[in-house]
């Protein structure tokens, strides 16, 4: 086989195993991608989906509640409609 022949050759090797690799790649991208979308979907107790929920609270709530309580409920509800939610009556 010429040189030229051979150096041909060597380039088309080094160019699947890019092709392989980058591949790969896209399938590491679209699992890892799966993997955050179904991250709200698990059942656990602190999944940090917690802002996706209101926290509803009634007259009662209110008058018993501390006065640190009640401004930790407004933070939540101020983030949870900066963040786009809207709260259903």
């Amino acid at each position: 086989m010429s040189q030229w022949a051979s150096l041909k050759a060597e380039a088309l090797e080094k160019h699947i195993e890019v092709q392989k690799n980058a591949v790969d790649v896209q399938q590491n991208i679209a699992c890892l991608t799966l993997l955050s979308l179904s991250g709200c979907g698990v059942t656990a107790t602190d999944t940090g989906c917690q802002l996706a929920r209101p926290i509803y609270v009634i007259d009662h709530d209110i008058d018993v509640m501390s006065t640190p309580t009640q401004r930790q409920i407004m933070i939540h509800k101020e983030t949870w409609e900066k963040n786009g939610f809207e709260q259903k009556n």
